[in-house]
């Protein structure tokens, strides 16, 4: 399987689009795709939705020159036209994109799949939106989009109409503007698809996620193939392609050759000194041509060298000129689709003046850069976006649609973001209450590790609050909270224990009650059980270890007494141990009566304790 991949979806009919366009209207769609096969799963899904944003528009002519090429690029019907393809003659593209639908959704499991998903591989992350042409050409003569748009489906032959298709009309394509909101008529059409893998289970990473860094741009193109000017084709000697990020030489040459991405990769390996010399200036060089060459990333990296640089200018004007490449640079990494760019772009315009030394306050433009941040599909920004309409904060309140920025934000598997729109449901803040659906967010919320809200939606079910008791589910619910092995919810473990000390809903067993609450954090309901034989074999050791877990707490309101009924155990069991332990509450509490009590079993305090 493909870890991640770009396919073309220009040989698609128009009906197969079509059902790809309904599918991202009701969800995320799902595929299965393999490096010469690629196929819709209709009955097949993944909680969330897509938002359309413009980005700045590109026009490629991209040239198809083998079956290898047509297999990694047109897997849908590489078969067909693959097959068709004679010596000499090429599919030639002209590829128009203006826009991308994008799911804040970026990472899923087998687990979360919904429906018939036999064979499922992949999720649609994004479509690339524009129109296109495809026509048959020939090897070593390159059309132009114009060209190609203009021979569009009047090709003659047999052969020549397999390969011919088209969609959308140059012209209307060519009146967008990255800051539009649809795309226009008669430019509408998938182009591309950004593909990411289902992952087995829960936790595991994708398949490139050992060897990919956050600074390196990911080679979505399969093994032996490279990205070379719009397509994945085999490394040739004098076409630009992306080179490996750590590939020192074939970074420098690719960069020479033009490719913008290789530009970046080289300018990090400069700034690190890895396999060429340690060299910051020419870092900035190489970033600053990425950046020309339409990589956002590189643009983030000009703009945060000019913000650095003027912190140790003196002079005004050259500071204000650092400021203004900055934001002209930052401008552009947001509009090339950048979402976390624009996000963070944002916080500066929304701070208030007198703490806001760079851009200035302009709340405005700060809601809009985080509006184009969600819509990009940058999960973050839909939660700022959220918590600005609930609260009616420099934008009119709307609680409704603060609460869709919520499940956006959700669907990302941010579970906080889960757990806040359940709680507006559950307490009907500015909406109509709905208990039923609050609890289907709270199993979300708890599905993606929001134990809290694994404790709050068993709650819900053990009181029947709103919504029909059911304690089987309920348990369910505490056991995802407070798991056997590593991190676990306190309220969860409590719940869990309360269940088992009642046997409320599951057989009653208090020496697993007693190790719950001692889990969380309810030590001296633990201790005392342990010390009295409430329900369990008496035994004071334990008692003695879940009274000091307790006493060493100083968060937990009960700390104290958990001291104090240590100390009394020890006085009758271990003199000795009972003065280090009031000892040290002295010294480390500054706690007068165990100071007393030190000074009375023949202990004296290293210091005086504090009133």
């Amino acid at each position: 399987m493909a870890a991640y991949g770009e396919p073309l979806i220009v040989d698609w009919k128009s009906t197969e689009r079509l059902d790809l366009e309904l599918a991202m209207k009701k969800s995320v769609a799902v595929v299965a795709y393999t490096c010469d096969s690629f196929r819709l799963l209709k009955r097949c899904h993944l909680e969330g939705s897509y938002e359309f944003a413009g980005v700045s528009r590109k026009e490629d002519v991209v040239q198809l020159t083998s079956r290898d090429e047509v297999a990694a690029n047109l897997p849908f019907s590489a078969g067909t036209i693959g097959a068709g393809l004679e010596r000499g003659s090429t599919i030639d593209l002209a590829l128009v994109m203006v826009g991308k639908k994008g799911t804040t959704v970026n990472q899923a499991t087998n687990p979360q799949l919904v429906g018939d998903c036999e064979g499922a591989t992949h999720f649609v992350h994004a479509a690339f939106i524009g129109a296109f042409a495809v026509a048959k050409g020939t090897s070593g003569k390159v059309q132009g989009v114009a060209e190609l748009f203009g021979v569009g489906t009047s090709a003659a032959s047999a052969s020549d109409k397999l390969v011919s298709n088209k969609d959308g009309d140059l012209t209307a394509c060519r009146t967008a503007k990255s800051t539009d909101g649809q795309p226009p008529d008669q430019c509408q059409s998938a182009v591309r698809v950004e593909l990411m893998p289902i992952a087995s289970a829960k936790g595991a990473a994708p398949t490139t996620a050992a060897t990919t860094t956050a600074d390196e741009i990911v080679n979505r193109c399969p093994a032996g193939m490279v990205a070379s000017a719009g397509k994945c084709a085999v490394p040739a000697a004098t076409a630009a392609h992306l080179c490996q990020s750590d590939d020192a030489a074939d970074c420098a040459a690719q960069c020479e050759l033009g490719d913008a991405g290789s530009c970046y990769h080289l300018a990090w390996l400069h700034n690190a000194g890895k396999g060429v010399a340690k060299d910051r200036a020419q870092a900035l060089s190489l970033f600053e041509k990425a950046c020309q060459g339409d990589n956002a990333k590189a643009c983030f990296q000009v703009a945060d060298a000019h913000l650095r640089a003027r912190l140790s200018e003196k002079d005004p004007t050259l500071v204000t000129t650092l400021v203004e490449q900055a934001e002209r640079a930052l401008d552009k990494a947001c509009q090339l689709g950048d979402g976390w760019v624009c996000w963070n772009t944002a916080s500066w315009y929304m701070r208030p003046a007198r703490t806001n030394p760079v851009f200035g306050e302009d709340y405005p433009r700060g809601v809009s850069l985080i509006e184009r941040g969600c819509k990009l599909g940058y999960a973050p920004s839909c939660s700022s976006l959220a918590d600005l309409k609930i609260k009616g904060k420099h934008t009119p309140k709307d609680t409704v649609a603060g609460l869709a920025l919520l499940k956006r934000a959700c669907d990302a598997g941010r579970w906080q973001d889960c757990e806040r729109m359940a709680n507006a449901l559950r307490a009907g803040q500015d909406v109509k209450k709905d208990a039923d659906q609050a609890l289907d967010v709270y199993d979300r919320a708890c599905s993606f590790g929001g134990l809290r809200a694994c404790n709050t939606a068993g709650t819900l079910l053990v009181e029947g609050q709103d919504v029909p008791q059911d304690l089987g589910r309920a348990l369910g619910y505490f056991e995802k909270g407070c798991p056997d092995q590593g991190t676990f919810g306190w309220d969860a473990c409590a719940s869990l224990a309360a269940l088992y000390d009642g046997g409320k809903g599951v057989a009653q067993d208090r020496a697993r009650a007693a190790t719950l609450y001692v889990k969380a954090g309810k030590t001296l309901l633990a201790g005392e059980m342990y010390e009295r034989g409430t329900g369990v074999a008496k035994d004071l050791d334990k008692a003695i270890a879940a009274y000091d877990k307790g006493c060493r707490k100083f968060s937990a309101g009960d700390s104290q007494a958990n001291c104090d009924a240590m100390g009394r155990l020890l006085e009758q069991s271990d003199k000795e141990r009972a003065k280090t332990h009031y000892k040290d509450l002295c010294q480390r509490m500054r706690h007068q009566p165990s100071c007393a009590k030190a000074l009375q079993l023949g202990a004296k305090p290293t210091s005086s304790p504090k009133r």
